[in-house]
C-alpha cells in the first residue's frame, strides 16, 4: 500500500476552530452576527436576521468528532438555531425590574439586549404586562396572572408539536403488545410529553413561574404516580380472559400429569411380572460356559 504523502497528512489534523452549525436556509444567505446575551434566567447565544431573533442552543457530547473533507473536527460540539420568541426575554426583564412599579421599555434593555425590541410590538407586550401612561411613553408594569395564560398557550402549543413529531419518550412501546398495554403507554407517553415541554419552558422563566405553572398541570404529582398505578385500568380490563387462559392451561398440566402416573404404574406393574417369572430360570450364557 502506498504511503501517505505529507501534504495529505497535514490536512487531517485535528482542528479546534471549525464548527457544526444546522441553521435555516434563509440565515446561510445573509451575514449573519451572534451576539452573546446575559438575561435574568440564563445566558445565551443569539442571532438577529431579517426574519427575527434566533436562540444558538449547543449540544455536546462526550467522544464526538467530524471528518469534514479531508480534515478531523476534533471539537463535537453542534450548534442548532431555534427561532426565539423576544417575550420570553421581556418576561424575564420585566418579572426583575418591573413586578411593583412601571417602568418604560427603553430603560429595560441595555447594550445587546436592544436587539429584541426590534422584533416585538406594543400590543404583544399587553399579554404579559400592563401598560401605563400614553403610548408614547412604552411603559409597562409586570402581570402574573398574564404571563401564567401566556404560559399556558406556549405549553399546549409545545406539547402538540411534541406529539405530532411522534417522539416515544418511555421507550417502552412495542408492536407486540397487546392494544391496552399500547394504551397505558400512551398515557405514560403524555405524561413524558408534557414534563418535556414544561422543561423547555422552564429554561426561560423563573423557579416561581415554574412551580405555579406545574402546579396548574400538576406534572409532578403525575412522575410520583406508581406505574401500578398507571396501568391499573388496563390490567382490569383484560383480567376476566387471563384468568380463564390460566385456568385452561393448569388443567391441560393437570391431565399430562396424570397420564404420566398411569404410564408409569403400568410399566412397573410389567416388569415386577417379568421378574417373576424369570425366577429359578438361567441366564443365556451360563449354557455356553467351560464344565
Amino acid at each position: 500500500m502506498a504511503r501517505s504523502k505529507k501534504s495529505d497528512i497535514s490536512k487531517c489534523i485535528e482542528n479546534n476552530t471549525t464548527k457544526v452549525f444546522f441553521l435555516d436556509k434563509n440565515l446561510i444567505k445573509e451575514n449573519i452576527e451572534i451576539f452573546k446575551i446575559q438575561l435574568p434566567r440564563k445566558t445565551s447565544l443569539f442571532i438577529k436576521s431579517s426574519e427575527g431573533i434566533y436562540e444558538l442552543l449547543q449540544f455536546n457530547e462526550k467522544h464526538r468528532c467530524f471528518f469534514i473533507e479531508n480534515t478531523v473536527c476534533s471539537n463535537g460540539k453542534i450548534y442548532v438555531a431555534t427561532k426565539f420568541d423576544p417575550l420570553y426575554a421581556f418576561i424575564q426583564l420585566l418579572e426583575v425590574n418591573c413586578k411593583n412599579r412601571a417602568q418604560p421599555i427603553d430603560q429595560l434593555l441595555e447594550n445587546k439586549t436592544i436587539i429584541f425590541s426590534d422584533f416585538l410590538k406594543m400590543s404583544q407586550m399587553r399579554l404579559i404586562a400592563d401598560q401605563k401612561g400614553s403610548d408614547n411613553l412604552k411603559a409597562f408594569i409586570f402581570n402574573e396572572e398574564k404571563v401564567l395564560k401566556w404560559l399556558k398557550i406556549k405549553f399546549a402549543r409545545i406539547q402538540e408539536s411534541l406529539k405530532q413529531q411522534k417522539i416515544i419518550f418511555s421507550g417502552s412501546s412495542s408492536l407486540n403488545f397487546v392494544q391496552s398495554t399500547l394504551n397505558n403507554d400512551q398515557i405514560e407517553n403524555d405524561d413524558e410529553i408534557a414534563a418535556t415541554a414544561l422543561g423547555i419552558i422552564s429554561e426561560y422563566i423563573s423557579l416561581d413561574l415554574y412551580e405555579k405553572l406545574d402546579a396548574f398541570y400538576g406534572i409532578s404529582e403525575k412522575s410520583k404516580e406508581p406505574i401500578s398505578q398507571k396501568r391499573k385500568s388496563g390490567v382490569n380490563e383484560k383480567e376476566p380472559d387471563s384468568k380463564k387462559i390460566k385456568t385452561e392451561d393448569d388443567d391441560e398440566i393437570t391431565k399430562e400429569n396424570k397420564k404420566s402416573q398411569i404410564t408409569s404404574k403400568s410399566v412397573s406393574k410389567n416388569v415386577a411380572k417379568l421378574e417373576k417369572a424369570a425366577k429359578g430360570t438361567k441366564s443365556i450364557s451360563s449354557f455356553f460356559a467351560k464344565k
